[in-house]
């Protein structure tokens, strides 16, 4: 597994043996940024003015991709212990716009500024994306200006109720996996009762 563009390229990244640790696949990591570069770099920003947030973010590789190809802020997420020992050992070469932080996705502390890229391949069984994507969302992680990206298995739909909050923009599969590109919608529209009036009479 390597930095497949930018600063770091050819970069080896260590993955753990076993399936403790799922990372991103090499190809479908290259074909999300590529989609990111040639489909939303137009409507979300450019690399270098980037902030992009990697959670459940295992062993930092899409995180780092981003900071090689010039993102300002990369933040790594991961609740894991193993998580955090291979980060911290992957991130070696990278500035200091690259942080990890260990901690629940559902418990993000509020944050005054949303990300312009969220990524999230959570794992595969036993994870509520939609109570996670939420709380990112009251936390201010997600805003109405921000590409969320999630990686899901090849068999699984969007859930309903995510459906409800995001447009799915790009969905993509790969093998065994399958790749959703989200935008918020807008909020609904609220609509006053027209006021009645009460038109005075003549006498």
């Amino acid at each position: 597994m390597r930095i497949i563009a930018g600063q770091h390229r050819g970069f080896i990244l260590e993955s753990p043996p076993g399936s403790t640790i799922r990372p991103t696949a090499d190809r479908v990591r290259e074909s999300v940024f590529n989609i990111i570069d040639h489909r939303f770099q137009g409507d979300y920003p450019a690399w270098p003015q980037a902030r992009f947030l990697d959670l459940c973010c295992g062993t930092g590789a899409v995180g780092l991709e981003a900071a090689s190809r010039g993102a300002r802020e990369v933040l790594l997420v991961d609740h894991s212990d193993l998580a955090a020992k291979v980060v911290a050992k992957n991130m070696r070469r990278f500035s200091s716009a690259v942080r990890f932080v260990r901690g629940d996705v559902k418990a993000m502390p509020r944050t005054s500024q949303p990300f312009d890229y969220v990524f999230m391949d959570p794992p595969y069984t036993d994870f509520a994306l939609m109570p996670a994507l939420n709380a990112l969302i009251r936390q201010g992680y997600i805003g109405p200006q921000t590409l969320v990206i999630v990686e899901q298995p090849k068999a699984m739909d969007p859930p309903q109720p995510l459906q409800a909050v995001f447009s799915v923009l790009e969905d993509r599969r790969y093998g065994s996996s399958r790749v959703f590109f989200l935008a918020l919608l807008p909020p609904p529209e609220v609509i006053e009762p027209n006021t009645p009036t009460i038109e005075s009479k003549n006498d």
